[in-house]
This record gives structure tokens, sequence and C-alpha cells, in this order.
């Protein structure tokens, strides 16, 4: 799998999961800072509040309230907003393979076999887009086979002698539906012209 070592220009590529997924982790980085803050503070917090707490303890939780946000509400600030920034970051790396998966499923279900996936350098999902291009080799591998059966099944039903008619008009026309089903799929990355039977010597009426 070739890795493109050209850089994205447009960061937002995926609304679901740059905007859905940023919005969760954000809202839950928030919450696990509140829920850290609640606990290093509650017990200066609930002193302040106290009415029967003495002089001596409401000077020392004022002091350990302010040593708290002098010291430590800062670092933890930044670290959330690092953290933030890195799962921006990494959405981005994620978006982008999606967004191809998603595509290359589309290009299968319209019957287009020949898009592989080429993930850019830095790029996620490497083991998801690893399988989908396997999968999609080995069903191109067998559609290929299968082309090829439906012509040498052709061909000897065009060689057999002594069959009768009625039986041979019946497997020429499974076989004609076959190739125009084979003939929808996109095999290669030029046009190819759909698989046809060959012509019949004997085409019996009312078939």
């Amino acid at each position: 799998m070739s890795m493109l070592k050209i850089r994205r220009r447009k960061w937002l590529i995926d609304n679901e999961i740059q905007v859905g997924l940023g919005v969760r982790l954000a809202l839950c980085l928030a919450a696990y800072t509140a829920l850290f803050l609640a606990v290093s503070l509650v017990e200066p917090v609930s002193t302040l509040f106290s009415s029967r707490a003495d002089p001596a303890a409401l000077q020392t939780a004022r002091w350990e309230l302010h040593n708290f946000l002098t010291s430590t509400i800062g670092p933890l600030l930044i670290a959330t907003a690092c953290m933030v920034l890195h799962s921006v970051l990494i959405l981005h790396r994620l978006a982008g393979p999606v967004l191809r998966v998603r595509r290359g499923l589309g290009e299968i279900a319209e019957r287009d076999l020949t898009g592989t996936i080429k993930l850019r350098k830095g790029d996620l999902l490497e083991s998801v887009v690893g399988r989908h291009n396997e999968a999609l080799a080995v069903l191109k591998r067998d559609m290929s086979n299968l082309a090829g059966e439906v012509v040498s099944a052709d061909d000897l039903l065009a060689d057999g002698a002594g069959m009768d008619d009625d039986v041979r008009g019946r497997i020429r026309t499974h076989l004609d539906r076959a190739a125009e089903i084979l003939g929808r799929y996109r095999l290669d990355p030029a046009p190819s012209a759909p698989i046809e039977s060959a012509p019949a010597t004997e085409m019996p009426t009312g078939v």
C-alpha cells in the first residue's frame, strides 16, 4: 500500500468524525478537568463555605486554594489545550482514510472494482485500508475468473453436438444473462467491452 506524500490542504474533511467526534472528545476532556478540579479543591472550598470553620482553618483553606490556582491551574489548562489540539490532529488523520474507504465502498456498489485506496503519509487505519484493498483484489480476481468460465462454457456449448435444442437454448439463455451481469462490472482502469456470448449456431424458437 503506497503512501502519498502530498499534504491535505482541507482541514474539514468529514463532519461526522471531525465535528461530531471532536465535540464529544472536547466534552470528555472538559468533564475530566472539572472532575480533577472538584476532587482537588473539595476540602478547601468546603471549609470556606462552612459556618463552623475557625479563622485558622479559613486562612489555611485560602492558602491552599491560592497555592493550587497559582501552581496547578496554569499547567492543567495548557495540558488540556495540548490534548484538544492533539485530538484535532488525530481526527484529521482519521477522517481522510474514512472518507476514502466510504468512497471505495461506493465504487464497489457501482460495480467499479478498479479503485484501490492509497493513504497519505501519517494517515491512520492502515490495516483497515489494507484489508479493503485485499478484499477488492480477491473480488476482482474471482469476477475475472468467472468471466473466463462463462466464455469457456459458451464455447463448449457452441461445439457440443447431439445436445437437445431446447436444453441448448436454455443453457445459452442463462449464460447470456451471466455474461450480461459480469459485463456490468469494471475490472480494468480502462473501459472494457462487456463480455458477450459466442454467436449461436442454432437458436430454437419460443425460448
